[in-house]
């Protein structure tokens, strides 16, 4: 019995440290590879579960007085690896120093009525200034449609299911069609705010795990598709970039992970607590997210309240540098 203990001993913190060692490479790894596509796209939850267990174990034995000392540090390490899978944040806003401040604000508003009243008083409430929706269907019906016709003097553009609402004048509107065959747009905008700037909203594919590894495989295939699209489109032009959008991939993917290097992630650079968009019930991770590059900086960013959706909306403060 005093055997088997040794081992389990051994074995627990070893299976750990593997399984820890897998989810902090996600982000390293290409993104359509199966390793990636897993340990990228899961829920924190899940991610954090087994080594969650690891420590109650090594919990008991501290409390049982058994190799106190080895347990501890042993534990102390996990955890320590264990925290940052919920990608917490812990910036928050920053103060002045900045110029011309936009409130941006990016929300799936599939499952939702077609007229959001509870939307439409919140844009009024915070004196949002552009708004990008995805799987915006209807229509003239649309949520977009709705939300034009009862804000007086903002202006629209839509293609497919996506949109973009601005207090601003919107120029140079052209959509993108997506290389995965599903029909799907990219829109971008040029924006006649406190300065020129240039707007830009995605929804990207998703992996549909619950189909087995050759779906799970083929979608991330096209949602590689998705992210080089998105990057060259992003990168056209010398105007100050906002990009918003469902992006179906969390922070801890190689996708993200590296849009995030190249542009500023406005959560992840000024947001506080865990920031999770989805499922608007009771989220458990981050699939929507707000860029900025080329002179605009993150002032601070929130996730918002229950709209409707099976979203939560995601907002940002950001502004141009003087």
């Amino acid at each position: 019995m005093a055997e088997k203990r040794k081992i389990l001993s051994a074995f627990l913190p070893g299976a750990a440290a593997i399984w820890l060692g897998l989810c902090h490479s996600a982000p390293y790894i290409e993104g359509t590879h199966p390793v990636g596509t897993l340990f990228g796209m899961a829920p924190p939850l899940l991610l954090i579960a087994p080594p969650i267990c690891v420590l109650i174990v090594l919990g008991f034995r501290v409390l049982l007085r058994r190799e106190v000392g080895r347990n501890l540090v042993t534990a102390l390490g996990i955890a320590a690896a264990t925290i940052p899978l919920l990608s917490p944040q812990w910036s928050g806003a920053r103060g002045a120093g900045a110029d011309g401040t936009i409130l941006a604000m990016t929300f799936n508003v599939e499952k939702s009525s077609r007229r959001m009243p509870e939307l439409l008083a919140y844009l009024k409430e915070n004196r949002v200034d552009i708004l990008f929706l995805q799987e915006n269907k209807g229509g003239d019906e649309s949520p977009a449609s709705y939300l034009q016709g009862s804000l007086a003097g903002w202006h629209m553009a839509s293609a497919g299911e996506v949109a973009i609402l601005s207090r601003w004048p919107l120029e140079d509107v052209r959509s993108i069609e997506t290389k995965t065959g599903d029909g799907r747009q990219m829109l971008l905008a040029d924006i006649a705010g406190p300065r020129r700037f240039r707007a830009m909203t995605v929804h990207w594919s998703v992996p549909q795990f619950s189909k087995g590894l050759r779906a799970m495989r083929n979608g991330a295939v096209r949602q590689s598709l998705d992210y080089e699209q998105t990057l060259e489109a992003a990168r056209e032009g010398d105007l100050p970039l906002l990009l918003g959008g469902d992006f179906n991939n969390p922070p801890r993917h190689a996708f993200t992970h590296d849009l995030s290097r190249r542009f500023e992630n406005c959560f992840s650079t000024r947001g506080a607590g865990l920031g999770w968009t989805y499922p608007s019930g009771k989220p458990w991770t981050r699939i929507d997210h707000l860029y900025v590059a080329r002179g605009l900086e993150t002032l601070g960013a929130k996730v918002g309240p229950n709209l409707g959706s099976d979203h939560l909306p995601l907002l940002a403060k950001v502004a141009f540098q003087r």
